[in-house]
Parts: structure tokens; sequence; C-alpha cells
């Protein structure tokens, strides 16, 4: 019988996720970390979320560490992240996507020796920008938990 995955509910309320019932997730400074407790080899997958109340009106202080927030969309957000990041990934790779009426963009890379992956998705005025790293590129099984976790996401209207 297979375990039930866990579901996270933001510290704020804007979303949820689900994750493996053998991860583990901490919170720093408002961030959740997850990370397989038992079978890690290092991946880490974290949630960055913000309220934007308008596009281009975020708070100055987070657009001067989050330019690409800027963006008319997740799409051009996840270029302009890509290009702040120096990632090298190729603007082709964003693969993008419509869940619950709203634009979600994906894309993979690897920079260095650390494999990313990175969704991007805006709702009720909410940006969540969903990233996974890890020391190497995951198997088909820690793939499937991540895409899992990120299909799982849902934003929540205030």
């Amino acid at each position: 019988m297979a375990l039930k995955n866990q579901e996270f509910l933001s510290p704020m309320g804007w979303y949820r996720i689900e994750y493996p019932p053998t991860w583990e997730v901490e919170v720093i400074e408002g961030i959740p970390s997850f990370f397989d407790g038992l079978f890690s080899k290092g991946g880490v997958f974290q949630i960055f979320a913000v309220r934007i109340p308008e596009i281009g009106k975020a708070n100055p202080e987070i657009l001067k560490k989050a330019p690409y927030l800027n963006g008319e969309n997740v799409v051009e957000k996840m270029e302009a992240f890509l290009e702040h990041q120096g990632s090298g990934a190729y603007v082709e790779s964003i693969q993008s996507y419509t869940k619950d009426n709203s634009l979600v963009s994906v894309c993979e890379w690897k920079k260095e020796d650390t494999f990313y992956f990175g969704s991007m998705m805006e709702s009720y005025q909410k940006f969540i920008l969903a990233l996974y790293n890890s020391p190497y590129v995951p198997d088909a099984e820690e793939a499937g938990i991540i895409g899992g976790m990120v299909r799982s996401l849902e934003i929540y209207p205030d």
C-alpha cells in the first residue's frame, strides 16, 4: 500500500502543495524547502511567493532582488529570470501550459555542476516561483516526484 502524500499550506495561506511522505520541509525566512530526508541525493525544492497587485507594481525592494517580476506574463518572467541567473538555458527550452485558468511556465537547465528545474505560476495577484536544484540530474523517479509536486501546486484567492 502506497503512503499518501503530505500537504503543505503556505504560512500566509496563499498556496498549497503536496509532497512525498518520506520528504521533509523546513521554512527559513518564509521560504519552504522540501527534500527527501531518508534517501536524498541532495536535491532541494523551494518555493518563493510574492503578491503582485499589478504587473510591474511589485514592492520596489522585491523588484531590486527579483527584477524578472516586471514581465507581462510567466513566460516573459521566466526568460528574464534565466537571463538574470546567467543560466545559459535557451529561451526555446521554456515550456508553458494552462492550469486552473493560469499560465504556467517551466524550464530545466544545468549551470556548472548543478541541475535546475524552475516553474512559475501567477494567479489571484500572487506569483509563485518553484525551484528545484540538485548536484545531479534526477533519475526518472525523482523527476516524477518533482513534476507531481509542481502539478499539485494550487494558488488560493484571498
